[in-house]
């Protein structure tokens, strides 16, 4: 759509009823992906910003561009991968991922049932111990990560420094 809301251009409505969610624009905002649930399959799609050229990249939900040509994405599992976009796939967390957010060094912070991780030069490392922090998301310098936490009882924002002298 245009700046003043003008032009608004419908995307994926040529792939009939779907749910779509977990979409993003790739660094240089010629594509944008996301994840379409058609007919029970959940699949990760990609799309030129127009909206055409669209194609399934693999069966999963939930992507983010991580880099020009790589996106993370959860498989039908909760699994979190990355993929290239010629099709090479690579684990980057076994376990039951609900949200995750990966930064420029290719850290991975994710929430699970339990509690938010991080994943680093292939080590794993608890940063919170309450089922009751979410979403954890990197800040733009990759070394702060802000989460949600309702362990006071409000729904607080709360913040951690992630820096290498930190790291274990």
């Amino acid at each position: 759509m245009d700046a003043d809301g003008s032009n608004q251009t419908p995307l994926t409505h040529d792939l009939g009823n779907v749910e779509c969610g977990g979409y993003g624009w790739s660094p240089d905002g010629s594509k944008i992906v996301f994840s379409a649930n058609i007919s029970g399959e959940r699949s990760v799609w990609m799309m030129n910003a127009d909206g055409s050229n669209k194609r399934i990249v693999t069966n999963g939900s939930w992507p983010e561009w991580i880099s020009e040509n790589e996106i993370a994405y959860l498989d039908n599992d909760s699994n979190l991968y990355r993929i290239t976009l010629e099709g090479k796939k690579e684990l980057l967390v076994k376990d039951v991922v609900l949200c995750y957010s990966i930064n420029k060094n290719g850290d991975v912070v994710y929430k699970t049932w339990d509690n938010i991780s991080i994943v680093y030069d292939g080590k794993k490392r608890e940063l919170t111990k309450s089922s009751r922090d979410l979403c954890p998301v990197f800040g733009p310098d990759g070394r702060k990560i802000a989460f949600m936490s309702e362990r006071t009882g409000n729904a607080d924002i709360w913040m951690i420094r992630w820096e290498k002298k930190f790291r274990l």
